[in-house]
């Protein structure tokens, strides 16, 4: 069994088929529908020394996870 798929930005895991579900700490939570069941994978969010986002690292597609209600 395969670990969890990490990607490095938001655009990137919207290019795999997926959405944005959460926040988390280091970034975002993503989840992809395959009509019976989900993916989950993570975007872990690089930071810098001073605990920063550096400039243009995060994806300008990047969004709030839609209401879960």
């Amino acid at each position: 069994m395969s670990g969890i798929k990490v990607f490095k930005s938001v655009a990137e895991a919207q290019a795999a088929g997926f959405a944005v579900y959460d926040r988390i700490p280091d970034g975002y939570l993503v989840r992809k529908s395959s009509g019976t069941s989900f993916a989950l994978a993570i975007v872990k969010l690089v930071k810098d020394a001073d605990g920063e986002q550096p400039a243009g690292k995060e994806s300008s597609g990047e969004r709030e996870p839609a209401n879960r209600s």
